[in-house]
């Protein structure tokens, strides 16, 4: 699962599905052009709220693009 960015080209990272602490994660490394807006942080976790792995599965595709989408929001030039 791949975003791509129509304006550049720019293909965001894929994103995964990684058990933490009991509960699935969605787990996607943030770009390097953007990782100042994080405070350097390389990856953005993100919890399904689950350890099922049939039902974090459903949920991995939207709250990939909630993040993906935040990337976006991120990457928008301010306009003022």
């Amino acid at each position: 699962m791949s975003k791509s960015l129509s304006v550049s080209g720019y293909s965001y990272p894929v994103s995964r599905l990684k058990m933490m602490r009991g509960k699935q994660t969605v787990v996607i490394n943030i770009p390097a052009h953007l990782r100042h807006l994080y405070g350097g942080l390389r990856s953005i976790r993100r919890t399904t709220g689950t350890s099922d792995p049939k039902v974090a599965q459903a949920k991995h595709h939207y709250i990939a693009q909630q993040i993906y989408d935040e990337f976006d929001a991120e990457a928008e030039p301010a306009s003022d």
